[in-house]
């Protein structure tokens, strides 16, 4: 299993809906905590990636192409390119749900809290 399908099924088993129901404020917690580590080696695989794709433009770059915008054209259409893409988006995909349980989280302290 790829560190990539480790994350989507992460992202999947995750329930907002039954961790408020539950009140399960230290799950969330315990969610949060294992993406923040998550997008920490994303973060890495995202610049790793981009430092792919800019080798393969600067390659274009110097290579034959007649102008830049050709250049940059052909190399969107690289592996790398769709590879940081892909990245980019777990990464955006990782830090939307971070901050939803953020959220949750503080809202259902909030309801403990006035409910005391």
């Amino acid at each position: 299993m790829t560190f990539t399908e480790l994350v989507n099924k992460k992202i999947e088993s995750i329930n907002i809906q039954k961790l408020v129901s539950e009140s399960n404020v230290q799950m969330i917690g315990q969610h949060i905590s294992e993406l923040a580590q998550m997008l920490v080696r994303i973060n890495q695989e995202v610049a790793r990636r981009q430092a792919m794709y800019n080798l393969c433009l600067n390659e274009f770059l110097t290579g034959d192409m007649k102008s830049v915008s050709h250049a940059k054209i052909a190399a969107e259409a690289s592996p790398e390119w769709a590879e940081l893409l892909n990245a980019k988006a777990l990464k955006e995909s990782v830090v939307s749900l971070i901050q939803a349980l953020k959220y949750t989280q503080r809202s259902l302290k909030d309801e403990m809290d006035y409910t005391r």
